[in-house]
């Protein structure tokens, strides 16, 4: 999760944050903590378009799924 207070802002400054937001101002949160983007997990209306604060990818939970399978075996 990429919830206020989770993350250390001297790992994530300059990069990009993959999370399974609980709530809808994650891009904020890791704006603010200097990250250079984040790759999301949505649910809902993939077909919909959305406006964030820095670069983003929204992903169903398959996707989601493999990346995170990724990063755990990394």
């Amino acid at each position: 999760a990429c919830d206020s207070g989770s993350l250390d802002a001297n790992k994530v400054k300059g990069k990009v944050i993959f999370c399974m937001p609980e709530y809808g101002d994650v891009d904020s949160t890791v704006k603010d903590l200097g990250a250079a983007g984040f790759i999301g997990q949505y649910d809902y209306g993939l077909d919909t378009g959305f406006s964030f604060v820095l670069p983003s990818v929204q992903l169903d939970a398959i996707r989601s799924q493999l990346i995170q399978r990724y990063i755990n075996s990394t």
